[in-house]
């Protein structure tokens, strides 16, 4: 996810998230960990504040 959006590329980085948290609910019952989630917010933000730029 961080590699992702250090290139800008903000959507595949929360696909990455989607496909994470589809395996961990799917094969654990749980949920990304809080770090995750909170770099999955950031990358939301950010991907939110070029759109708006644009």
């Amino acid at each position: 996810m961080r590699a992702y959006a250090m290139r800008g590329q903000h959507q595949q980085a929360l696909k990455a998230f989607e496909d994470c948290r589809r395996v961990l609910q799917a094969l654990h019952a749980i949920s990304p960990s809080p770090q995750t989630q909170s770099l999955r917010q950031k990358i939301c933000d950010a991907a939110a504040e070029n759109l708006s730029v644009a």
